[in-house]
């Protein structure tokens, strides 16, 4: 195989056209930083009550005699609930990576004459966590220039993605994949 060159069969360029469209639209997401919102001191605690005094009189009225003097009644007062303050903590900062070049992508991408909006179809939900699972592995420190291969067993075989690190292959009329593929070099050994 030193001097031959492999030509893509068109099922699998179809895959793989979906699956770095795949990859590309979850990498190019937005990643939002997760906070945790702690109020102020001033909000958590519970005011202290205030003394209040009741006037309660000392003898039922009589329509004969005059009214009694009012009693002041002293009520209890509440000592305020101690608050927990919150302990700031480290956060990672995320080290610049160097933003790659690539390619422009066609607008008029088709497989065998099908855009791919009529055949890659996934949930919101799993978009969504496609793209948490993404920024965690960024908080991580995970390197964005690398890709896992999700699947059954034949993501696990050695013809699946392995010969785009061996540089023998023929991308027809996908070659301006080319750019993606170096892009994610050593990526596609299992």
């Amino acid at each position: 195989m030193s001097g031959k060159l492999l030509t893509m069969p068109a099922p699998l360029a179809s895959c793989l056209l979906a699956f770095f469209l795949f990859i590309g639209l979850v990498g190019c997401g937005q990643s939002e930083e997760l906070t945790t919102a702690v109020p102020p001191a001033s909000e958590a605690t519970l005011p202290a009550l205030a003394a209040v005094a009741t006037v309660v009189p000392a003898t039922p009225p009589s329509t004969h005699a005059p009214p009694a003097t009012p009693t002041a009644v002293p009520t209890r007062t509440l000592s305020p609930t101690p608050t927990l303050t919150a302990v700031p903590t480290k956060t990672a900062t995320p080290l610049p990576s160097p933003t790659p070049t690539l390619p422009p992508v066609p607008a008029d991408i088709y497989v065998n004459g099908i855009a791919p909006g009529w055949f890659v179809l996934l949930p919101d939900e799993t978009v969504q966590r496609s793209r948490e699972i993404w920024a965690e592995g960024q908080a991580l420190g995970r390197d964005p220039n690398r890709f896992s291969k999700v699947g059954d067993s034949i993501v696990d075989t050695h013809e699946f993605f392995t010969w785009f690190d061996e540089a023998n292959y023929d991308l027809g009329d996908y070659a301006y994949l080319q750019g993606v593929i170096e892009h994610f070099a050593g990526s596609y050994r299992p």
